[in-house]
Order: C-alpha cells, then sequence, then structure tokens
C-alpha cells in the first residue's frame, strides 16, 4: 500500500507558525539551515507565500562554484497563499551531481527599487552519480525515506511502498 509522505518538512526541521497577523506579504524558500541534499537531477523547490499576490514573482538558479546565473525567469504568480512548487523538471533544469547551487524566489515589488524586493532561497546539491536515481519508483521503501531525512536529503518522492 502506498502511503503519501510529506515528511518533508519535518525533515527540514520547520516551526510552522501564524502569519495571518502579518502585516506586509512574507516569502519563505522551504529549505533546511544548511544546504540540502537531493536524490534527483531535477528536483522539486518550495516556497511559501502567505498571501496571494499579483506582483511578479522571479525564480533564480545559480551554479555556486562559478556564480553563473544559469537560470533566472518568471514564475506564475500565486494566486493563493500556501506552498508553492519550482518543478525544475519542467523548465528543463537538470542539476549536475557533486555541484552545488543557489537559489531564490522574489517577489519583485518595484522592478526600478530593486532593494525593496522581497527574497529568500536556499541552497541544493544533487547528490554523486552512484545515489542519484531519475525514477522516482526506485526509491519506494519508507524506511531508507526516514533514514535519508536524517542524513539531509531534502528532496524525496512523495510516494513509497
Amino acid at each position: 500500500m502506498k502511503r503519501i509522505i510529506y515528511g518533508f518538512l519535518a525533515c527540514l526541521g520547520i516551526a510552522c507558525y501564524d502569519l495571518s497577523s502579518a502585516s506586509e506579504l512574507e516569502l519563505q524558500a522551504i529549505v533546511p539551515n544548511h544546504g540540502g541534499l537531493t536524490l534527483q537531477k531535477s528536483p522539486v523547490l518550495y516556497y511559501f507565500i502567505s498571501e496571494p499576490t499579483t506582483l511578479p514573482v522571479r525564480f533564480t538558479l545559480i551554479e555556486s562554484r562559478t556564480d553563473h546565473v544559469l537560470v533566472d525567469m518568471l514564475l506564475r504568480s500565486p494566486d493563493h497563499s500556501g506552498f508553492w512548487p519550482v518543478r525544475l523538471e519542467d523548465y528543463g533544469i537538470v542539476l549536475d551531481p557533486g555541484v552545488e547551487y543557489r537559489w531564490f524566489v522574489t517577489v519583485i515589488q518595484n522592478a526600478d527599487t530593486p532593494k525593496k524586493d522581497i527574497v529568500s532561497g536556499g541552497i541544493v546539491e544533487c547528490c554523486p552519480d552512484d545515489l542519484v536515481y531519475d525514477a522516482p519508483t526506485l526509491c519506494k521503501r519508507a524506511d531508507t525515506v526516514l533514514a535519508s531525512c536524517g542524513i539531509g536529503m531534502t528532496h524525496l518522492p512523495a510516494s513509497v511502498n
């Protein structure tokens, strides 16, 4: 029987708090305090936004070794508050194993005044080739998923047996 695992939030050690009293837009990349490891070459990255917005939202991916901007694109503006995925596969983005990447989500409040933008981001690194898999069906056991969480694997498939 397949179980849906929403444990990636627990793996990240995120403490949920009430944003309803916030007077301005809150943006938070869903990342661990350290660099997040992934077993997928095109993982799904998540961010949280406290309210819907029509403001432009930009996604940026930078290779840490060279500071080369690999991706700088506009995302769909969130039409509701909550967690939003950035599916790298949808944009043809493939991470190289063993390379660290910095990623950012930016809500552009005023294109003429970048210092007023709301920015949140994190670090992701694809594991070496011998640990990487391309199909989520290769990771099927719940104990494997939970053990991976314990060593910092943050972007895991959503269903396991």
